[in-house]
């Protein structure tokens, strides 16, 4: 079964290294093995050495093994009060299971700024917070997202949200590119209304989960 990388970064988005975890999920292989299987990798032994280093690859016996739990439980869904669960290092979750599925729908209460806003655990919800985010980590954008990409570009978050929130308090008489991102983004000055939401942050990827799969619609 594939695995799904959350909170992905430089090392985690790599081509090689999702490859890689997939042919270590169910079995260990000889640092042989993994330069028959992956012959085109350039630089391999220095790019594994990487992942050994931050712990998601392991090395035993002159074999490698996953350095890491693929999290895959059945989900718990019992509604919890709104609160901003907060876990930032990268989890593996098996890929098309019912628990990949809540956690993806589960409700995601961002904070971009002075800006207040709602979307899908998974990211694919139009907001803000995730464009910048996706923006930032070079990570696919939606159709739509690209029609904002294609305003603003890479646009400094903080500048951007200098002149939408002004702009949400005191519309401008005269239109620019900010005041189209508000109009396709559907924002009003309800999203500077800081709702109190808690934030709570989590050192063990399994307590997140737990909780971010109370955050239900």
């Amino acid at each position: 079964m594939a695995i799904h990388v959350y909170n992905e970064e430089k090392l985690t988005r790599s081509a090689f290294f999702k490859e890689l975890i997939n042919s270590l999920e169910n079995c260990q292989l000889t640092l042989r093995e993994i330069h028959r299987t992956f012959p085109e990798v350039e630089n391999l032994d220095r790019k594994l050495g990487a992942f050994i280093d931050a712990g998601f690859i392991v090395r035993a016996d002159k074999r490698y093994h996953l350095g890491f739990e693929v999290l895959d439980f059945e989900p718990v869904t019992t509604r919890e009060l709104p609160r901003r669960n907060v876990f930032t290092r990268p989890f593996f979750v098996s890929a098309d299971s019912s628990l990949e599925r809540a956690l993806n729908a589960s409700i995601s209460y961002q904070m971009l700024g002075e800006l207040h806003e709602i979307s899908r655990y998974d990211r694919t919800t139009p907001t803000l917070t995730n464009y910048f985010y996706k923006v930032a980590r070079d990570l696919p954008l939606s159709d739509f997202e690209r029609s904002i990409y294609a305003l603003i570009g890479d646009v400094e978050p903080a500048y951007a949200l200098r002149f939408i929130s002004a702009q949400l308090v005191s519309p401008p008489r005269r239109k620019d590119i900010f005041t189209e991102v508000i109009k396709r983004y559907q924002l009003t000055s309800d999203a500077l209304a800081d709702p109190k939401i808690p934030t709570v942050s989590y050192d063990n990827a399994k307590d997140f989960i737990s909780h971010q799969l109370r955050q239900i619609p």
